[in-house]
């Protein structure tokens, strides 16, 4: 059935239906709209009116209306706008199909607006309009709008600000994807032509980014970008031991080397190795590295022939896992050196895994609440305040180095008491290992029974 330029519908003799035959009758043409009958329709079936603009084989149908059958009756109307279109050919099937072309009419410019007309949209499909106010060699779109289809038809209105440019180009986009791979058929079609690839497949510039991230991120796959950073860094650290183990996971892509930084505030160093492709590393830090107040961290960076990736995020050379949450502020310590007194009373503070308070006969406890898994032991270190003179004068009994002071039967400088003798919550600590008068931080980690160590925070008081 056609309709052409306005004129009454055009088909030659008139042909004879039966009574289930599927037929369509164009009754009129107003207001640019061709007003149809589709007889031999079925209440509450989908059938969809198909269109071309010419009988030429090359022309293809398109889907043009989503239609339903009356109910009570054997035919249903439908009305299809031309949209500038001169000649409409037009057909009906049972079932629903979808449009195979996008495209823009603008029907008027007024109130400063381009009042247009998105044809070949689907429900809820998102879309959205460009524009650039001249057109060159090569063009920068930017998006006015999105939106999502209209429902019930194949066409979706809307209407774009001018904003006082005087010359607006616009252009329309589907954000359909039909494949459901996370990417939209537009960019696949754009850039490889077609949309049967895998997601995760790693770009053609060998940055180890998948083509799903770079969709993502708005970028060109055949364009280098800075690779993503090494994941999955951990750091095995043993205490005393001069060497610890650096691991991650293989970064994607074609990956040339590897570059291990070791940040040693202590000391004020950072130092790089290279690991030719290898993802475990084993490093040994100088003397005097490990200060607990300022623990040596870790990062990893890949190496690409096109050049790096960022950096991963630094991880401290303590075990995260194994780590105790140790509060101060909760003890109470007569600073009789310093000429300071503070309320003999323990205030605990909000959920504390471990604190060091004083109990009877002015007695330092270490009290801990839960224990992770895997913890062997907990190692205690002493320090002196940061407001004690470098010794005291009165007091020679009571002069604590600035080295850490263990009880005399650990020779590693550090005191470890078993997490078996922690069970009831609290162990007494020795005068010997903390006096009953000085100014004095006490040091609390968690020793793992693989060897590894947390990190070490500090009471102060």
């Amino acid at each position: 059935m056609c309709w052409g330029g306005g004129a009454t519908p055009q088909g030659g003799t008139q042909p004879s239906y039966s009574t289930n035959d599927l037929w369509l009758e164009i009754t009129s043409v107003t207001n640019s709209l061709a007003n149809l009958i589709l007889h031999g329709t079925t209440s509450g079936t989908l059938y969809t009116i198909m269109s071309r603009q010419s009988l030429s084989p090359n022309v293809p149908w398109d889907a043009e209306q989503p239609l339903t059958g009356a109910v009570g009756q054997d035919w249903t109307t439908a009305q299809i706008p031309t949209f500038g279109r001169p000649v409409l050919f037009f057909r009906a099937l049972v079932g629903s199909a979808t449009p195979q072309r996008l495209w823009l009419y603008v029907p008027a410019i007024g109130n400063n607006s381009f009042n247009c007309v998105l044809w070949g949209t689907t429900e809820n499909t998102s879309y959205d309009i460009r524009s650039t106010p001249t057109l060159q060699a090569t063009n920068n779109w930017a998006v006015e709008t999105n939106f999502l289809g209209a429902g019930g038809q194949f066409w979706t209105p809307v209407s774009i600000p001018l904003s006082g440019r005087p010359s607006l180009f616009l252009s329309a986009r589907s954000w359909a994807d039909s494949t459901g791979s996370g990417i939209p058929d537009w960019w696949l079609l754009q850039y490889f032509g077609t949309n049967g690839l895998d997601p995760y497949a790693l770009c053609p510039s060998g940055d180890g980014w998948t083509l799903l991230q770079a969709c993502q991120n708005g970028w060109n796959p055949f364009q280098f970008y800075t690779p993503p950073a090494p994941t999955g860094l951990t750091v095995k650290y043993y205490g005393p031991s001069t060497n610890l183990c650096v691991q991650w996971n293989p970064s994607p892509g074609p990956v040339t080397n590897y570059i291990v930084q070791c940040i040693i505030p202590a000391l004020g160093q950072t130092n790089d190795s290279t690991s030719s492709g290898q993802t475990v590393f084993w490093d040994t830090l100088p003397n005097d590295a490990v200060n607990p107040s300022w623990p040596p961290t870790y990062q990893v960076m890949a190496q690409y022939s096109g050049g790096p990736s960022a950096w991963s995020a630094l991880v401290s050379i303590y075990n995260p896992a194994i780590s105790l949450e140790v509060s101060g502020g909760g003890s109470a310590m007569d600073l009789f050196l310093a000429n300071w007194l503070f309320n003999d009373h323990y205030v605990p503070p909000a959920t504390p895994n471990a604190n060091v308070v004083r109990g009877p006969q002015g007695h330092l406890y270490l009290v801990t609440g839960y224990v992770p898994p895997g913890v062997a032991s907990l190692r205690v270190s002493v320090t002196p305040g940061p407001y004690v003179p470098s010794y005291p004068i009165s007091y020679d009994a009571n002069y604590l180095w600035e080295d850490p002071q263990p009880f005399t039967n650990a020779p590693s400088g550090s005191c470890e008491i078993s997490a078996a003798l922690l069970q009831s919550g609290f162990y007494e600590l020795p005068a010997s290992l903390v006096p009953a008068y000085g100014s004095y931080d006490v040091a609390v980690e968690t020793v793992a029974t693989d060897g590894t160590v947390s990190d070490c925070t500090t009471n102060y008081g």
